[in-house]
């Protein structure tokens, strides 16, 4: 699927491909949006709906175009969250100027030598082991879907609970393929005594919120939740504490550094990686527990 705007701007054309335009990715596309028309550049999305081939389509596409720059969030393996070589081989054949967007690359992977803009996902979910920790509880758990980002926010939050002391009662991860899974999972979670949970992502705590009152633990009363990735959190009820990845920033930054490259080429300096931290927005889902 693809989106082009209707005539082309003296500021150029940046091409965007993102696994989606809506939920998470369309904060990003927003903050993106708003630096183009600020700067006067023309913008064509393509959506890939996490297929590599839909991927390489679209790139070849605004390639032929004649695409100034590219920013792209590819297909990264959901288990790892990380790039395959293949697919960073392929960055490297692209002949544009490349911003990854909200795909880190380890230190070793070729893609590291691209400019890219990501959220700082562990930091964001150790900050909210630390919030349940500061309120007082010592026994907490990970319920999380299946996502790109989740093998991320899964090492913030064992790392936090190791430097935190306190317990990690387990992790569970949702089965789309069996979502009743998920809340037997959960009722154990809460039977060996988790008394606070971080929760990947809105959507998933939303659902289980009417589930935890029917095991016993109405939140906040008697379990705090913090979710991630505050698209709709604070419409929940009760309100949910949650962590705010930086979307839109994350957007105007990779707009930024790709205007950057292209207009100053070689000129434009060394590769950027920018890691922006998410905000923890309290509210009414997190207390002292019972």
């Amino acid at each position: 699927m693809e989106q082009r705007a209707a005539d082309r701007r003296p500021g150029g054309t940046y091409g965007l491909v993102m696994p989606h335009a809506e939920y998470y990715f369309g904060a990003v596309i927003d903050g993106i949006r708003a630096a183009a028309a600020e700067a006067g550049t023309r913008l064509t999305l393509g959506v890939s709906a996490y297929d590599l081939r839909v991927e390489r389509r679209l790139v070849e596409g605004l390639v032929a175009r004649g695409a100034d720059g590219l920013m792209i969030a590819p297909t990264p393996d959901f288990d790892t969250g990380e790039l395959s070589d293949e697919t960073q081989e392929w960055l490297e054949s692209i002949p544009l100027p490349i911003v990854l967007v909200e795909r880190p690359v380890r230190p070793g992977g070729r893609a590291s030598q691209f400019d890219g803009v990501c959220s700082a996902h562990g930091v964001g979910a150790a900050n909210a082991v630390r919030h349940l920790v500061e309120l007082g509880h010592t026994r907490i758990a990970l319920v999380a879907v299946k996502g790109p980002n989740t093998p991320l926010v899964a090492d913030g939050y064992r790392d936090a609970i190791a430097h935190c002391g306190v317990e990690s009662v387990g992790e569970a991860y949702e089965n789309l393929a069996d979502l009743s899974a998920l809340d037997a999972e959960v009722a154990s979670l809460i039977e060996r005594g988790a008394t606070g949970l971080l929760i990947l992502n809105d959507q998933l705590a939303m659902r289980l919120l009417g589930r935890l009152e029917a095991f016993g633990r109405r939140v906040p009363d008697r379990l705090s939740v913090v979710c991630y990735d505050d698209i709709s959190a604070e419409l929940a009820q009760p309100a949910l504490t949650a962590v705010a990845p930086q979307k839109e920033q994350v957007g105007r930054r990779a707009f930024a550094l790709l205007a950057n490259r292209v207009a100053r080429g070689s000129e434009a300096g060394g590769v950027q990686h920018v890691a922006l931290v998410p905000e923890l927005r309290v509210r009414d889902s997190t207390r002292v527990p019972a």
